[in-house]
């Protein structure tokens, strides 16, 4: 049994849980129009020090929330430290986007936790799923054994780099945003860190009261890196899912960007699960669209307003204006009168075509409540496949690249083995390197035409998307050279490379990427391992893929079987 012993919520609203929690209860908000940062156009966010003095740093907001957390709990013995963000610190002292890394945080928080025999940490970065993604695995690392608590942490800071990106999509409203609403034009962008302290535990350990975690899944649509699925596909998957944890939820927390065709699919999944009288909450009209932060805050204050009896009103909604039939709350409402302590379904989607849906449930009286850890299905790796810039190699045998090397040779790769796949030219470096080693692979397996297509990606590196992050700063200057581009900001988000094989091979099954600080072979065999304990994981495409830059990477990937 995993169980939540702590939280944190840090945001304009509020220091503290407790204090957001108050915030929306009153249905304040911090969004509001900013002209910042020598970007043309206003933009309306909800931001730390309203953008004036000195702006807090990703890594000070993530440590102040985790030590917050802290305070309140006795952690001890094997501790995992699960961070999540879509961007990290998306500027460094000279104005380059950069990926921060675990051990930064590390070192704030150690002293902290003077009774830990062990810590492990690594990042989350799966667009806007990366909150409820760490969530997810951290849950299973707990319940198969592998670890007694996990910190999971959430934070995003923005900035030019961000809300260009954005701008550039056309996806912000200019006024505060309206989820599911029918005049709905747009989202909102915003700043928080938020933590949760799961522990590991036995029924007769945890008291009435307590919210236990249940299973979450992951799934991709396979559709589009930046555009959601027309039928919902990897949401609906998630979901389904998700429902045979929590057979009655008393209600659903959503995305609910209020982007046009985000709130569309989410309400086509939701029907398709056959919970349209569900209700339906959205909290981003209270505190933006907090990214990283997103998944963990919204999961926190849900559980809290459900302790409390009440579900929140999703802020700035009125009229219903999707296609499919959702039951979404407006206003604050009491709890049903029910025998059963409530429970919800969160959710959540993102770029990269990813979807993630994940039950939580208020304890009762915990007589009955078995402890089911899963334990850890032990993957095997069949094929693999390496690339660096001289040379490949597949299964052991040296492949022929004509002689080219670097950049150049990827190219070479896919002029040999694929052809007639034009989208590969769009590509940054970070998706070519992963999309050639993906295609090798799956063209040496037995019977390529019946593969798994619930295969899970898991792809790990050090340096992430930099090379795009470079490009895509170079379309955001000041003055005349200000061209954000749609094209590169996508490529800027790491688990893109994920969606990118996702589509080509057609997979619905799990997709994350994670960012280590090092590349650590025992962590990613515990990742590897927690990924196969979703029943519809049963083989996995899983490696090694760093580019710090065009002609400097690394591709070391494996199939996985059971």
């Amino acid at each position: 049994m995993v169980t939540v012993i702590a939280d944190n919520i840090l945001s304009p609203l509020g220091a503290t849980t407790s204090e957001n929690l108050q915030a929306v209860r009153d249905s304040r908000t911090c969004l509001r129009e900013h002209r910042l940062w020598d970007i043309p156009e206003p933009f309306v966010a909800s931001l730390f020090a309203d953008g004036q003095g000195e702006r807090p740093t990703y890594e000070a907001l993530i440590a102040a929330s985790i030590l917050r957390c802290l305070a309140s709990t006795d952690v001890a013995g094997r501790v995992v430290l699960v961070l999540s963000s879509t961007k990290g610190q998306t500027t460094g002292p000279e104005g380059v986007p950069f990926a921060v890394s675990a051990s930064h945080i590390v070192e704030r928080i150690r002293p902290a936790l003077p009774r830990v025999e062990s810590l492990a940490a690594f990042t989350v970065s799966n667009a806007c799923t990366s909150g409820l993604s760490a969530l997810i695995v951290a849950r299973r690392l707990l319940d198969m054994g592998a670890f007694d608590y996990a910190i999971v942490a959430g934070c995003d800071v923005q900035s030019r780099f961000i809300v260009s990106g954005f701008q550039s999509f056309k996806a912000m409203s200019p006024a505060p945003c309206r989820p599911f609403d029918e005049d709905r034009n747009g989202l909102n962008l915003g700043e928080a860190a938020a933590t949760i302290i799961f522990k590991r535990c036995s029924p007769d350990e945890v008291t009435s009261g307590t919210w236990e975690v249940l299973a979450g899944f992951m799934r991709n649509d396979a559709f589009h890196i930046s555009g959601p699925s027309r039928t919902a596909e990897g949401s609906f998957l998630a979901l389904e899912a998700a429902c045979r944890e929590v057979a009655h939820p008393v209600c659903l927390s959503a995305h609910g960007t209020a982007t046009l065709y985000n709130d569309d699919m989410e309400s086509k999944a939701i029907y398709r699960a056959a919970l349209s009288e569900v209700p339906v909450t959205a909290l981003k009209g209270y505190f933006g669209h907090t990214m990283g932060a997103a998944g963990i805050l919204e999961s926190i204050l849900t559980m809290h307003a459900l302790s409390e009896g009440w579900i929140p009103g999703t802020r700035g909604f009125k009229t219903l204006g999707t296609s499919r039939p959702i039951t979404v709350v407006g206003q604050h409402q009491p709890l049903p009168d029910a025998a059963e302590p409530p429970s919800f379904i969160k959710l959540m989607s993102g770029f990269g075509g990813c979807n993630a849906a994940m039950g939580f449930r208020l304890l009762g009286d915990t007589k009955g409540h078995m402890c089911c850890g899963v334990g850890a299905r032990l993957p095997k790796p069949t094929l693999t496949v390496q690339i660096t810039p001289q040379g490949a190699t597949l299964c052991g045998e040296t492949l022929p690249t004509a002689g080219a090397t670097g950049k150049a040779l990827l190219t070479a790769l896919y002029k040999q083995y694929v052809g007639d796949y034009p989208k590969f030219y769009k590509m940054d470096i970070l998706s070519r390197l992963g999309f050639m080693a993906a295609e090798l692979l799956m063209q040496r397996e037995a019977s390529p035409e019946a593969f798994d297509h619930h295969r899970a990606v898991l792809l790990f590196g050090r340096t992430a998307s930099q090379v795009a992050d470079r490009a895509f700063e170079q379309t955001i200057q000041p003055g005349d050279n200000y061209f954000p581009s749609p094209a590169d900001f996508v490529y800027t988000l790491p688990n893109i490379v994920t969606g990118e094989i996702a589509i080509r091979h057609q997979l619905h099954g799990e997709t994350c990427y994670f960012a280590l600080p090092r590349r650590d072979d025992a962590l990613i065999h515990q990742l590897v391992a927690q990924a196969f304990a979703d029943p519809a994981t049963t083989s996995a495409l899983v490696g090694w893929l760093d580019a710090p830059d065009e002609n400097h990477f690394e591709a070391s990937l494996s199939i996985f079987e059971t």
